[in-house]
């Protein structure tokens, strides 16, 4: 468990990871501190950002992005904040995107967690995939080689990385459609219950619920 630049999973596997770049700065201000704002459009190129307050004085703003990650961060704090903060510090770190072909097993070497991509690739959290990535490996441990593809995690994470795919195509037009459609009562009701980690429970039934989702599957031609 060596994390997003692996060196172990270098050992046995040729094919590269990419990866997205995660920076945040945490800064003083005036903040609600029940208030957490994630921000989605062209400004956050094929992920979001995000302003989550520590205190009512104190906050952390960042985002995710292949390309320029810190020149993106910093737009969006003076289009937040103007000048009008204190800068704290900066944190930084890569976000692995999942590979189904990656080889996380060989011989009685194991890759876990961010060495093995196992992270969403709709919001970037690792934990619980990781955790059960895990466990599943040690099931399969009479193999010689497991490649993440022979998880059961694998349709899961298959479907989070689908559903990026989709929302790096959006306009700001359709997060607004997006966002409209997820404020219905029904909706709603249907996030708050089910499991984010496992999205072939609750795609389903998005889609039987408010089947005006589909439009966005023109973002997939």
């Amino acid at each position: 468990a060596d994390g997003p630049d692996s060196k172990v999973r270098k050992i046995f596997n040729k094919r590269k990871v990419q990866h997205y770049i995660g920076t945040q700065a945490t800064i003083k201000h005036e903040f609600e501190k029940e208030k957490f704002d994630t921000f989605f459009g062209s400004d956050f190129p094929k992920f979001f950002g995000w302003i989550v307050p520590t205190s009512d004085k104190e906050a952390r703003i960042g985002l995710a992005s292949k390309l320029n990650p810190h020149r993106l961060l910093e737009r969006f704090m003076e289009k937040q904040f103007g000048r009008q903060f204190t800068l704290c510090g900066h944190q930084g770190g890569m976000i692995p995107i999942y590979n189904k072909n990656l080889v996380v097993k060989k011989g009685n070497i194991m890759i876990v967690g961010d060495a093995a991509t196992h992270v969403k690739a709709t919001t970037g959290g690792g934990i619980i995939p990781g955790m059960m990535g895990a466990r599943e490996i040690v099931e399969l441990l009479g193999k010689e080689i497991i490649k993440n593809k022979d998880l059961r995690l694998d349709k899961e994470l298959r479907l989070h990385y689908l559903a990026r795919m989709i929302l790096n195509r959006f306009t700001n037009k359709d997060y607004n459609y997006l966002i409209k459609l997820c404020n219905k009562e029904k909706v709603k009701k249907i996030l708050e219950k089910e499991s984010r980690d496992k999205p072939s429970k609750f795609m389903f039934k998005l889609l039987k619920t408010e089947p005006r989702l589909l439009y966005f599957l023109k973002n997939l031609l």
